[in-house]
């Protein structure tokens, strides 16, 4: 979701809790809150298409899920029909589990990079200079915006270990730099350099092999759980 957009909702609501505590409106901000906070996985669903464009499989099926979800939980807390919402967190939160694990288990031998966590929040790498490391990425429910365009890359094989849960995580790699790419979408999808693999169950590898001469290397490990992974120039 843009920040304006969200600082805009978060005025609405101090708003409303400054007209209620001087007795001007009648509201139980509480109660407002946990009826609606699902137009906020809708709006953000909305954004998506908006950011990742109609025609990227990785942005309709992110949009489409967050979307979905947003209408199931909103249409639920407004009793037009019911269901166990214990169930959505039954599949997530376990499945969240073992993807932590499975990150761990297909991390990158050398880990100097670290693993960088995106729950419900975001990750941006485009300061020039940045030093590009071995490492981890784990977006849930948040996004990573990695740009190796502007880094530091090092004259060795570098290995990144991508996991987006109900997110997005977007790399984008210079031309001339060999990229080795291996990924697996469940309810999701995977995008490299425009070839596009996804749907119910999917797994690919790619490669773009370097330029004459260059010694620098890109290894990604990649999986998309209802989200996506690009890799784009």
């Amino acid at each position: 979701m843009q920040p304006r957009l969200a600082g805009l909702i978060i005025i609405a609501l101090g708003l409303l809790w400054l007209l209620k505590n001087f007795g001007l409106v009648d509201v139980n901000i509480g109660r407002l809150i946990v009826t609606f906070w699902p137009v906020l996985l809708i709006l953000w669903g909305i954004d998506s298409f908006r950011r990742k464009g109609n025609n990227n499989f990785v942005g309709i099926t992110g949009g489409v899920i967050l979307v979905g979800l947003g209408i199931l939980f909103l249409g639920h807390n407004l009793s037009y029909y019911a269901f166990d919402v214990s169930v959505v967190w039954k599949v997530v939160l376990p499945l969240v589990v073992m993807l932590v694990g499975w990150s761990l288990l297909r991390g990158p031998l050398k880990t100097s990079g670290g693993t960088h966590f995106a729950i419900m929040s975001g990750i941006n790498l485009k300061s020039p200079g940045w030093k590009l490391e071995n490492g981890s990425f784990l977006a849930f429910m948040g996004g990573a915006e990695i740009d190796l365009t502007v880094a530091d890359i090092p004259d060795e094989p570098v290995e990144l270990n991508l996991t987006a849960v109900m997110g997005g995580i977007d790399i984008r790699v210079p031309a001339g730099l060999g990229v080795e790419f291996e990924g697996t979408a469940l309810l999701g999808g995977v995008d490299f350099i425009g070839e596009e693999s996804g749907g119910l169950f999917a797994s690919r590898r790619f490669r773009q092999s370097s330029a004459p001469g260059a010694g620098k290397k890109l290894v990604i490990r990649g999986m998309a759980v209802m989200g996506g992974i690009k890799v784009k120039h």
